[in-house]
C-alpha cells in the first residue's frame, strides 16, 4: 500500500496535530510555534505534565502482548512513514505504535493503531486525563482525515484515558485505562478538517496575528504568554490576566 497524497512542497511549512491544536487554541499561538519558537517558555510543572504523558503513552504500549513500534522520529519522516505503510500491509497484522502518515503536508503520528480483526483499523488515542476534552476529540479529528485520506480503513476511533491521571512519574505505577468511543464524533468532525487545515496555512504566510492575551492563554496553558503579555503591555499577576 502506498500513501495516496504526495508530501508538501519543500517550501511549504508541514503541519502536525499539536499544530492544528494550536491554531484552534489560538492562532497566534501556531504562528508563533513556526516563526517565533524560541519565544516559548515551559514552566516546571508544564514540563512535568509532559513527561507524565509520554510515559502514559509507554503504559499504555505495555498493555499489548505484542505489536510493532515505528521508532523513526520527527527528523525521519519519510522513513517513518515508509515503515508504517510495511506493517499496514504486513502478512500478519498487530497493533502499531506512533504510526506515521501525511496528508496535503499535515503529518500525524497515531498513538495506536489495533487490528480489528474484521480487516479494518482502530485508532486510539492515549490521553493522561480523567475525562474527555473537547479538544482531544478534534485531535482524533485530525487524525481520522490524514489517515482516512491514506485509504486506510478505521473501523473505530478511541480516547484511551486514565482513571486517575498521573502527576508525577514513579517506576511502577498503578493506572487503570478506560477506553471512550469518539468515533461518531470524530468521523463527523474529520469532514471540516480541510477549511481548519486550509486557515492554518493563511495564517502562517502572514504575520504575527494581533490576538489579544485572555482567559484562553491559561485553558490550556501557551508557552507564548509571556510573550503576548509583554507585548500587550500587561503585567504578570499570579495566574491571572
Amino acid at each position: 500500500m502506498q500513501p495516496v497524497n504526495p508530501p508538501s512542497p519543500p517550501d511549504q511549512p508541514r503541519l502536525s496535530k499539536s499544530k492544528i491544536a494550536a491554531l484552534e487554541h489560538c492562532p497566534r499561538r501556531l504562528w508563533l510555534q513556526v516563526h517565533r519558537r524560541e519565544l516559548g517558555q515551559f514552566d516546571e510543572a508544564t514540563l512535568a505534565l509532559f513527561q507524565c504523558g509520554h510515559y502514559v503513552g509507554e503504559l499504555a504500549r505495555h498493555r499489548y502482548a505484542q505489536g510493532h513500534l515505528v521508532t523513526e522520529d520527527h527528523l525521519q519522516v519519510p522513513a517513518a512513514i515508509a515503515r508504517t505503510q510495511e506493517l499496514l500491509t504486513a502478512t500478519i497484522r498487530l497493533p502499531i505504535f506512533e504510526a506515521a502518515f501525511e496528508r496535503d503536508g499535515v503529518i500525524v503520528r497515531a498513538d495506536v493503531l489495533e487490528p480489528d480483526n474484521w480487516g479494518g483499523w482502530r485508532l486510539i488515542e492515549v490521553k493522561n486525563a480523567r475525562s474527555i476534552r473537547s479538544y482531544q476529540v478534534r485531535d482524533v479529528a485530525t487524525q481520522v482525515w490524514v489517515i482516512q485520506g491514506n485509504a486506510v480503513c478505521l473501523s473505530a476511533a478511541f480516547v484511551r484515558h486514565v482513571e486517575r491521571p498521573l502527576r508525577a512519574t514513579s517506576r511502577n505505577p498503578t493506572v487503570k485505562f478506560i477506553d471512550a468511543d469518539v468515533t461518531l464524533e470524530a468521523q463527523r468532525l474529520a469532514q471540516g478538517r480541510q477549511p481548519v487545515i486550509d486557515q492554518a496555512r493563511s495564517v502562517l504566510e502572514g504575520g504575527e496575528p494581533d490576538t489579544k492575551p485572555s482567559t484562553h492563554c491559561d485553558r490550556p496553558a501557551c508557552e507564548f504568554r509571556k510573550h503576548c503579555l509583554g507585548q500587550a503591555g500587561l503585567t504578570i499577576v499570579g495566574s491571572s490576566l
